[in-house]
């Protein structure tokens, strides 16, 4: 896959996210890249995020308290392999909420379209943070802009994985995923959490 062809799927999913999805199913990649793939950016994506919280000046108040236990805040690695661990629980809660809910989407469809999401959100968070670093009086439109936008293109992904074409029947199936995705997670966190700080 060379610059131009990531550049033209970029550009596509920007405009069209179910067609962006569509487009990375039909090149067929292999299951193992998308996996890397997946990791790779998912870390990656943690760590901007544990940096840009990091950057921002902590007021001193209870958010301050609140935000210095975040994960992102005092444990960047453990943020970033916990947000991994969730990456790879959504591609299975979305396999299997799309199954429960008549969605036809293989396995690596399914993958596919999880790695394009993880690409698109660390590619447009970039943005979003250099914006704000260089016109902060329009961070807050970016951030709401980028957020739409990531809800519209995950809802359109789940549809074009599991060959459905209705945006209601898409974002059901979205929504059973997202709150599996959110059970699991707290499970995993719980458990990650305890281990991790249990032993410090």
């Amino acid at each position: 896959m060379n610059a131009a062809l990531l550049a033209d799927i970029f550009r596509l999913t920007l405009r069209n996210p179910r067609a962006g999805a569509e487009r990375v199913m039909a090149l067929n990649l292999p299951v193992q890249g998308l996996w890397i793939a997946l990791a790779l950016v998912a870390v990656l994506l943690s760590l901007m995020l544990s940096a840009s919280v990091l950057a921002m000046p902590i007021p001193s108040d209870e958010m301050a308290q609140f935000l210095a236990l975040s994960p992102a805040y005092s444990s960047p690695l453990f943020f970033a392999v916990l947000n991994w661990a969730q990456a790879v629980i959504w591609v299975f809660a979305i396999l299997w909420a799309g199954r429960m809910f008549g969605g036809q989407g293989e396995f690596a469809d399914v993958l596919a379209v999880a790695a394009l999401w993880q690409v698109m959100s660390f590619v447009l968070f970039m943005v979003i943070f250099l914006i704000t670093a260089v016109l902060p009086f329009v961070a807050l439109l970016a951030m709401l802009v980028f957020v739409v936008w990531l809800l519209w293109a995950s809802v359109s992904f789940v549809g074009a994985a599991h060959r459905v074409e209705s945006a209601g029947h898409a974002a059901g199936i979205w929504f059973a995923a997202l709150m599996g995705t959110l059970i699991a997670s707290m499970i995993l966190s719980t458990v990650l959490g305890g281990l991790a700080f249990g032993r410090a």
